[in-house]
């Protein structure tokens, strides 16, 4: 299995960073196999574990991989952590593995797209205990201000806090931000309004612009939707109001408020 994951690793560097279906379905071909090892046995979640976590972060640092790629990769790393027995986490704690969790801190910062943003922050949360963050923290990120808010994401309250953490990160990388975020008034996909996650916390509807996957993704009541902005849109102004209209198999209409200038960027950095 090893040996397959780096010949599928090759091949992913050898197609670049474009979008493949094909490998795509090659990845996950091989998780699909990998989780039948996984879910055999306690001993054979530990090695799995042991085996692939150092290989998959290897992989979600690596800038020359597509983020799909990395996206996915990490959904399968942190469903087979969330089954990880609670004793069997220590096998994570050596160096070499402190590392990569020091390098996946980092790739926060430059990541691109809220999504994997948040699969890196669920993983480390999913390798560590709260008393390991606390610990942590300060060698994953370098500004005190960073760590103390991720010290401060609860597994309980984890899509909020998250939120709340990651909007405090992308906000302060100013020239180098690659991920901006606004709150919208309300979403439409057609005649219907789509609904504001039901975390009690959460106080706004916010829409990610992840430059890096040249992608616009928002969270709805239930589920999780990402947009692809491959084709044409306009833009209609309504009294307080900036609609964005993707036009798309079925019209999308995100509205804004206009004091938010969201076409400062878009779409120039989404051709």
């Amino acid at each position: 299995m090893v040996t397959w994951f780096e010949k599928s690793k090759e091949i992913i560097l050898s197609r670049g960073n474009s979008k493949d279906e094909a490998v795509l379905n090659m990845i996950e071909d091989f998780f699909n196999l990998l989780m039948v090892i996984y879910d055999i046995s306690d001993e054979g979640k530990k090695q799995v574990v042991e085996s692939f976590a150092p290989r998959i972060c290897a992989l979600v640092i690596d800038s020359r991989m597509n983020i799909c790629i990395q996206q996915e990769t990490l959904k399968k790393m942190n469903a087979m952590l969330d089954q990880l027995p609670p004793d069997a986490k220590k096998i994570l704690f050596n160096q070499e593995r402190l590392i990569f969790m020091s390098n996946m801190g980092e790739r926060i910062l430059d990541a691109g797209d809220y999504d994997l943003q948040v699969g890196i922050v669920e993983a480390l949360c999913r390798m560590t205990t709260e008393n390991q963050r606390e610990e942590l923290a300060c060698h994953w990120f370098s500004m005190d201000f960073i760590a103390n808010a991720f010290k401060r994401i609860k597994i309980t309250e984890f899509e909020t806090d998250c939120r709340i953490f990651l909007n405090l990160v992308n906000g302060m990388l100013g020239d180098k931000r690659r991920v901006f975020t606004f709150p919208c008034l309300s979403v439409f996909l057609d005649k219907y309004e789509l609904q504001i996650p039901s975390e009690e916390n959460l106080e706004e509807f916010w829409i990610d612009f992840n430059l890096g996957s040249q992608t616009l993704s928002f969270y709805i009541a239930g589920n999780d939707v990402s947009f692809i902005p491959s084709v044409p849109f306009s833009v209609y102004v309504y009294l307080n109001k900036k609609c964005l209209n993707l036009r798309m198999y079925i019209s999308l209409y995100i509205y804004f408020c206009s004091y938010f200038n969201i076409f400062q960027f878009y779409p120039s950095n989404f051709d």
